[in-house]
C-alpha cells in the first residue's frame, strides 16, 4: 500500500481527491475536504484542550453517525488510540471495558451518555466527556456525580477551533484501535490494533471484495464492530470511496 500508518490514508486521498463524497447521513454530505476540516479543528480540540497525546485512549460510545467518523480520523491524527465501545454492553460490561480503557477522553451520544456517565461514576473514572447531538443534558446529570462537565461535541461549531494537522510521531507498529471481545466466557479482552495490522486488513479487504474508488458503502453494521474499525473506514479512505450512513 506504500503509506506508513492508517492517518496517511486520510491525509493522501483529500491531497488527491478533495472533492470526492466521503461521507452521506441522512440529507448531510460531507466532500474529503469538508469532512478533513472537521476532522483537523477535533484533533485541535482533542490536543489543545482535553490534553490527548501519542498513545492516549479515546473512547466511543457511539452509534454509528457522522461524529464517529470524524472522532475516529482525529484520534488516530494525534497519534492516540480509538477505543469503540459496544453500545449494547450490560452495565457491569460497560464499566470493565472503561475501567480497562482508562480513557483520557470519552465521547457520548443520546443513547449511549447516560449509561456511559453512570459507568464512569461507578468506577471513579473522570475523562474528559464529549456529547454529541442531543446528549449535552443526560450526560450532565449522570456525569455531575463523578465530578466532570461534559462538553459539547457539535459538528457545525466546531469552525472556531484550531486546526492540527497528523503527527510525525506516529510509527508503523505504535497502537492504532482497541476493541474489547464479547467476553462470552469471561470478562472482555481488549484487542489491540497496531497500524501495521490495519495496514493488512485494509489490504486484503480491497483484494477480497474488489473494492473501488467509485464505490458507495452501505454501513449498516456497528461502527464498533471489527468489520468497520479494523477495515471498512480505513479501506474507504485508502480509495476515497464513499460511506453512506
Amino acid at each position: 500500500i506504500g503509506l506508513p500508518h492508517i492517518a496517511a490514508f486520510w491525509d493522501n486521498t483529500v491531497a488527491k481527491l478533495p472533492n470526492a463524497l466521503a461521507l452521506v447521513y441522512e440529507d448531510q454530505t460531507l466532500t474529503y475536504a469538508e469532512a478533513d476540516a472537521l476532522i483537523a479543528r477535533l484533533a485541535g480540540y482533542l490536543a489543545d484542550v482535553a490534553g490527548v497525546g501519542k498513545g492516549d485512549r479515546v473512547c466511543l460510545a457511539l452509534p454509528n453517525c457522522p461524529e464517529f467518523i470524524v472522532a475516529y480520523w482525529a484520534t488516530l491524527r494525534l497519534g492516540a488510540v480509538v477505543a469503540p465501545v459496544n453500545t449494547r454492553l450490560r452495565a457491569d460490561e460497560l464499566q470493565y471495558v472503561l475501567k480497562n480503557c482508562d480513557p483520557k477522553v470519552v465521547v457520548v451520544h443520546e443513547q449511549t451518555a447516560a449509561a456511559t456517565c453512570e459507568a464512569l461514576a461507578a468506577e471513579g473514572l473522570a475523562p474528559h466527556v464529549l456529547a454529541a447531538g442531543e446528549a449535552r443534558g443526560s450526560a450532565g446529570k449522570a456525569g455531575s456525580s463523578a465530578g466532570f462537565q461534559p462538553a459539547a461535541l457539535d459538528l457545525e461549531a466546531l469552525g472556531g477551533l484550531g486546526a492540527r494537522t497528523t503527527s510525525a510521531d506516529i510509527a508503523t507498529d505504535d497502537l492504532a484501535v482497541i476493541l474489547h471481545t464479547s467476553g462470552t466466557t469471561g470478562v472482555p479482552k481488549g484487542a489491540m490494533m497496531r497500524h501495521s495490522d490495519l495496514l493488512f486488513n485494509v489490504w486484503n479487504a480491497i483484494l477480497a471484495h474488489s473494492l473501488r474508488h467509485e464505490d458507495r458503502h452501505l454501513l449498516v453494521i456497528p461502527c464498533f464492530a471489527p468489520t468497520a474499525s479494523y477495515s471498512l473506514l480505513a479501506s474507504c479512505a485508502y480509495l476515497g470511496a464513499a460511506i453512506v450512513i
